[in-house]
């Protein structure tokens, strides 16, 4: 699995976080809140590169979501 977002700050100039797994990531990360690349559809995640690239404001709404499913109620139950 390969995952991207950080749970620090996101400096304005970097990319939006993407993660290369399995879907059982949606049980602990917020899907809204990265890019998923699916490898047996790699073009689905191109496309989303693509549109935050060229769309500022989707970009914004990105990564302005929190980066856990249920915010920090879900991280206490995982990792506590």
């Amino acid at each position: 699995m390969f995952l991207h977002p950080t749970l620090a700050p996101t400096p304005p100039f970097a990319p939006a976080p993407a993660a290369a797994s399995t879907t059982e990531i949606f049980d602990i990360f917020n899907p809204k809140s990265f890019i998923y690349d699916d490898i047996t559809n790699p073009q689905d995640a191109l496309d989303e590169i693509s549109r935050l690239k060229n769309n500022s404001s989707a970009y914004d709404e990105v990564m302005a979501e929190p980066i856990l499913l249920e915010g920090n109620k879900r991280s206490k139950s995982i990792f506590l």
